[in-house]
């Protein structure tokens, strides 16, 4: 029997105890002293894969990529035993002495890819002696000439030191633990003493849980080398503490109790959060998916696997990350800087069904064949299937085939077709239904506005002020999004955004270098001090305001669009005179997401600083040879107006099959802007290559300075010609109030409506003396629907109130409802924090 069985049976309490860590069983005796070489065992067989199929094609072309990288390595290595102690370099491209902490990466890489290829079976270098051997000496010899030398090392970027080298090292000596004894049993004791002493952001060269460095992927990355490097030692108590703190990591955060002053990692509502502000559950959090993972394959059958991880893994993928996915593709929303990188999207998804299909084979019964059946569905819905070679193991792989050669195996996305997710613990909003997925992402004083770091992302200002991305059925996403729309389509005409007309510097350009120097200021702005992520990297913005709700599919998200905290407090005389900064549009907006409308409305729009600005409704780009149709009324770049039909214009790309209808309801003039561009894709991260290319067609309003509009428009995606200009005519939606005290629309069609109340106010027979997003939906026999939430996150009471005397027959158990004052006042006593929807059933009487 496995020893995972005996755990989770009766026998269990012979081997472990209860320890509270964010809800997580862990071990408190000591493991079986078998448990470390299995640890080791477990950790090569992830990576050489010994029990795949070799006969299996995919398996062995990862095969051959493995040999082939070790290869080309080997043809750069120098013989170890030969270097000098003068030596300045082991690889011919990466010199040691020229301060590039990235050199000193890729070294113990390219050791690391060099010993992966001596254990895996199939490759012409497995089992080589003389190339372990090589690997062991050349690990040596960097050790003892230039990386145990402390006062010399710990340059350029803190990842590199205590992240990026140690997790090289660690694989390359735990790749060969079987050939360490003889050869140089000593070296993983001094390789490790060295790893702990660059470990300075933690506490005696251990983690510190209350380092701002030592949370989520990092923390996940951190302790799962300290687990390897424990087994090597065969330190039983650093494999246990790095678990311990490792758990931590897979944790649910909750607001109400944070411990060690972390934010960083997944919440209750699906969202995942990094450097304590920045939504990021499509780059950092596939970090921690795969080290979720990887935890639960290396500490698989031993005593220190915490029972948690499978169903934390599930969690993760079906609340977290399927939302976000749409028809296999990463939305933009919570990539942080990593927007800007090409590539993205499609690829960003592999991650998550190398994922998937490791977490199947750990389930059982309906929840096995429903992961099988999502990864299936990933493998299959995009227009190329995912590239296997960059799953870390061959035998993940195999499993991967099975799956989707599995012909009794029906693909099936595990999100409902007809959907909507409100992340409001990172402030984003995601809305499905046949034809499209529709994304909002928002910001405040508790969401970074953007994120911008190491050249990347250089042209963010706007990604997070109520941004919006619409995504439609069947088509290559990555022909229209990605790098080459940031690229073309311009920081300023972004869907959603409003913006001041004027031209910003990117961070190089402001400084001449990536960063804002100024070490000597009180606030000490160097590369990686708080300062720099306070008002560079990722700022907040001023505005307490950002809220959404969802009621049966249907969604709210409102914000108030204010400036970042850099130009505050530099305007407070808190920042450096040459530190720059620029201050925002302003204006109350509201997105109302239905099912062939979205409507958005904007109040009091305008700008402060005696600036022009601009309310963009939508960027569509695709590619230069695409056929592209444009066709309207009473919008400029389209035919005049006719008669009382509201302006229109509908966007089709006729070489994708794809639409896009809009309506204006309100608002000032809206121009249509037709026009290919060519622009570098440096220009939006230092290090991209080659020219973006697209068609781009935009669709936005323009603000007079001084100018205080309000603003109203529809999106119909996939929409034909003949119903746009028939909604045109006569529109389904009913504004039913715009201000910048309430936003409101109601939608007959499913007898619902929508509210974002900025302040006190009444519309129709809702109101509310705070502020608070609403949604309320008329049910038949005299019964409504109504669900809530609190947009700044800060209420201890959150209450609505309808008119009349109803009486609560059903919903959340925190909700509660009193008539007083011919009127219902709907209410939820204590808050979570994180702005969920609380709902609530009333009948009348």
């Amino acid at each position: 029997m496995k020893r995972r069985t005996v755990l989770k049976g009766g026998a269990a309490a012979s081997l472990a105890s209860v320890v509270g860590i964010g809800g997580w069983s862990l071990p408190s005796a000591r493991a079986d002293e078998a448990d470390l070489p299995m640890i080791l065992d477990n950790f090569v067989e992830i990576y050489a894969g010994a029990a795949a199929d070799r006969s299996d094609p995919a398996v062995g072309n990862k095969i051959r990529q493995i040999q082939s990288n070790a290869a080309a390595r080997l043809q750069r290595m120098a013989d170890p035993a030969t270097l000098p102690d003068t030596g300045d370099r082991l690889f011919s491209n990466l010199p040691l002495g020229t301060r590039a902490e990235g050199n000193y990466t890729n070294t113990f890489r390219y050791l690391a890819d060099i010993a992966l290829a001596t254990v895996t079976p199939g490759t012409t270098q497995f089992g080589d002696a003389a190339l372990q051997t090589g690997v062991l000496d050349g690990i040596d010899w960097v050790h003892r000439v230039w990386y145990s030398d402390q006062a010399a090392g710990y340059f350029g970027n803190w990842y590199a030191w205590e992240i990026g080298i140690p997790t090289n090292l660690t694989r390359a000596l735990g790749l060969l633990h079987e050939q360490l004894g003889a050869h140089d049993p000593d070296l993983p004791a001094r390789c490790v003493a060295t790893m702990d002493a660059y470990l300075r952001n933690g506490t005696d060269g251990d983690v510190d849980l209350g380092s701002r460095f030592h949370t989520g992927a990092n923390l996940a990355d951190i302790t799962m080398n300290r687990i390897v490097q424990g087994a090597l030692l065969g330190d039983e108590p650093r494999v246990r503490k790095a678990v311990e703190d490792q758990s931590t990591v897979f944790a649910t955060i909750d607001p109400a109790n944070i411990v060690h002053g972390n934010t960083d990692g997944y919440y209750a509502d699906g969202s995942f959060i990094q450097h304590h502000t920045v939504a990021y559950t499509g780059s950092y959090g596939r970090v921690l998916l795969m080290k979720v993972m990887l935890s639960l394959k290396t500490l698989g059958n031993t005593g220190y696997e915490p029972a948690e991880l499978v169903p934390t893994a599930q969690r993760w993928i079906t609340a977290g990350f399927a939302p976000l996915i749409y028809q296999g593709y990463m939305m933009e929303i919570v990539k942080g800087r990593a927007v800007s990188r090409t590539g993205t999207g499609y690829a960003d998804v592999v991650t998550v069904v190398e994922g998937a299909t490791d977490l199947s084979r750990h389930l059982e019964g309906a929840e096995a064949d429903q992961m099988r059946a999502y990864v299936k569905y990933l493998a299959t819905e995009p227009p190329a299937a995912p590239n296997t070679s960059s799953f870390v193991s061959p035998a993940t792989i195999g499993a991967y085939g099975d799956i989707v050669a599995d012909p009794a195996l029906e693909a099936a996305n595990i999100v409902p077709e007809v959907s909507h997710f409100t992340f409001n613990a990172m402030e984003r909003d995601v809305h499905l239904r046949p034809g499209y997925g529709f994304a909002v992402a928002r910001s405040s004083s508790r969401i970074s506005k953007y994120e911008y770091m190491s050249g990347e992302n250089l042209q963010p200002w706007f990604q997070a002020d109520g941004t919006t991305y619409l995504y439609l059925d069947g088509q290559d996403q990555s022909a229209h999004f990605g790098t080459d729309f940031y690229a073309t389509a311009g920081a300023y005409a972004l869907g959603g955004v409003t913006a001041p007309v004027e031209e910003r510097l990117t961070v190089p350009e402001s400084y001449g270098r990536n960063w804002y120097e100024n070490p000597d200021h009180p606030l000490e702005f160097t590369s990686s001090s708080v300062s720099q992520n306070t008002y560079v990297y990722f700022p907040l913005g001023t505005n307490d305001y950002s809220g959404g709700v969802q009621l049966d599919g249907y969604g709210v998200a409102s914000i108030l669009v204010a400036d970042d905290v850099a130009w505050r407090d530099q305007q407070q005389g808190i920042l450096p005179a040459d530190f720059v900064a620029y201050p925002n549009a302003r204006g109350a907006k509201s997105y109302f997401m239905l099912d062939n409308h979205i409507v958005v409305l904007g109040a009091d729009i305008g700008d402060d600083h005696g600036r022009a600005a601009t309310s963009a409704i939508d960027a569509r780009t695709c590619p230069p040879g695409h056929r592209i149709e444009v066709s309207g009324q009473g919008i400029a770049g389209t035919t005049a107006a006719e008669g009382t039909v509201m302006p229109w214009a509908r966007w089709a790309d006729e070489t994708a099959g794809a639409a896009v209808g809009y309506i204006v309801l309100d608002g000032p003039a809206v121009e249509l802007v037709d026009r290919q561009a060519s622009v570098a894709r440096s220009e939006i991260r230092l290090n991209n290559s080659g020219l973006a290319e697209r068609r781009v067609v935009t669709l936005g309003y323009r603000h007079a300075v001084g100018a205080r509009d309000r603003i109203a428009y529809v999106l119909m995606p996939g929409a034909g010609e003949d119903a746009v200009r028939a909604e045109a005519a006569e529109p389904s939606v009913r504004i039913l109030r715009n201000d910048s005290t309430v936003q409101a629309v109601e939608y007959d069609a499913a007898k619902v409506t929508g509210y974002a109340f900025f302040g006190a106010a009444e519309v129709g027979r809702v109101s509310s003396e705070a502020p608070v997003t609403a949604m309320v939906r008329n049910l038949t026999g005299g019964r409504w629907r109504v669900a809530f939430s609190d947009p700044i996150r800060t209420q201890s009471v959150l209450k609505i109130a309808m008119q009349g005397r109803l009486r609560k027959v059903g919903g959340d158990d925190e909700v509660s409802a009193t008539f007083q004052r011919g009127q219902t006042e709907i209410t939820v006593a204590a808050t979570d924090g994180i702005g969920r929807s609380y709902t609530v059933e009333l009948a009348a009487g």
